[in-house]
């Protein structure tokens, strides 16, 4: 059974690669502690089905919100929520973050929250109803695989089809059609006719 927390505030909060994440007051922050019985690359999938329970959490409040791969949820193309995930020995920690009553106006990309969507709630009721969702659809995915979470995701996938840029560590960038989410969760990238399955990098439009 997965174990859960969250926190009021994080004073040394991050992102991907290292980055800096603002986490101040009156914003969602929890993490899910998971066991990581399955392959590196299967319990990569978690992070596709935290943001397909995210994603079901704002269309329950009315909201629209869409997938960026691997691990952004955005509404009107702004980002409101990010997952990060990290393995500590045998566990699997799921660290979520969503912004409720305030987001960053620093960054280089677009952000938003709740209250600027109109949107009223808190961060314990909130993480109660993803809670909810989260253990749902980790239970699909446990006993019928990624497909179910793969069609779910995709419905909600952000630039499906349209022309997107995948920074990868260590390799030149890569630009081609964003064809969807391969078997395993994968990005499927069509360049020159010919797909490519990208696991780990960072897209832009």
């Amino acid at each position: 059974m997965p174990f859960f927390l969250s926190a009021d505030e994080q004073t040394l909060g991050r992102g991907r690669s290292g980055r800096e994440w603002i986490s101040p007051k009156g914003n969602f922050y929890g993490t899910f502690a998971l066991d990581a019985r399955k392959s590196d690359l299967e319990m990569a999938q978690v992070s596709l089905v935290a943001a397909v329970s995210v994603a079901k959490v704002f269309s329950s409040m009315g909201l629209r919100p869409q997938l960026k791969w691997p691990n952004d949820v955005l509404i009107s193309n702004a980002k409101i929520s990010g997952i990060l995930l990290e393995k500590n020995g045998t566990a699997l920690l799921v660290g979520i973050g969503i912004n409720i009553s305030n987001h960053p106006t620093s960054a280089s990309y677009l952000t938003t929250s709740l209250k600027a969507l109109g949107v009223n709630t808190t961060p314990n009721d909130l993480g109660s109803s993803l809670e909810k969702i989260f253990l749902r659809y980790l239970k699909i995915w446990d006993r019928d695989g990624f497909e179910p979470i793969n069609q779910a995701w995709s419905e909600l996938a952000h630039k499906l089809n349209d022309e997107i840029h995948v920074r990868i560590a260590g390799r030149p960038d890569q630009s081609g059609y964003f064809r969807g989410l391969s078997s395993d969760g994968g990005l499927k990238l069509e360049v020159e006719q010919e797909i490519v399955v990208i696991h780990a990098g960072e897209v832009f439009f």
